[in-house]
């Protein structure tokens, strides 16, 4: 299976799943990528908040619910490997350097960097690209698919510019 996949592709992919589950580096378009895949399915929304971030157990709450939902977890991708059988994993790449500088604008690599990196890697990271190619590579071993983050301006309500935007704002 090819792991790149199209906007046009994910919608006609995710129909056949109840849980589909957003993953990746931070700052990759999670946020974003997970609300504007529910709102299109029609499909619960459910942010990393709403499970405890990396609170693994209420995770798999909401993925055994009975219901659909689309769940953005970027901070627990490193346990994803136990529900690629039963959900869509939705792997969000973008240019290292955009993931890089809104980790450093949002105090995102100092606050949260080396705990993060810390699940995949041995050591301190030296960059926030690091962090980044280093998730990248590991969710090469899952079941997954991979939605760049360019694929996003399909969708209802994209905004090109986000100068000022908070670390979770989606929209205007």
């Amino acid at each position: 299976m090819n792991r790149q996949i199209t906007w046009d592709n994910l919608l006609s992919l995710s129909k056949v799943f109840d849980t589909i589950v957003v993953s990746g580096c931070q700052r990759s378009g999670t946020t974003y990528c997970a609300e504007a895949l529910a709102k299109a399915l029609r499909y619960r929304h459910h942010d990393e908040d709403d499970f405890g971030v990396t609170n693994f157990t209420n995770f798999l709450q909401l993925v055994r619910a009975d219901y659909k939902k689309v769940i953005q977890a970027p901070a627990i991708l490193h346990k994803l490997k136990s529900v690629e059988m039963t959900t869509l994993i939705v792997i969000m790449t973008r240019d290292e350097k955009a993931v890089a500088n809104s980790m450093i604008k949002h105090s995102w690599f100092k606050n949260h960097g080396q705990e993060e990196y810390s699940k995949f890697g041995i050591g301190k990271p030296d960059s926030p690209e690091q962090v980044y190619r280093t998730k990248l590579n590991f969710s090469k071993g899952l079941k997954a698919v991979e939605l760049d983050y360019s694929e996003l301006r399909k969708t209802d309500g994209f905004v090109e510019n986000r100068t000022g935007w908070g670390i979770k704002q989606t929209k205007n």
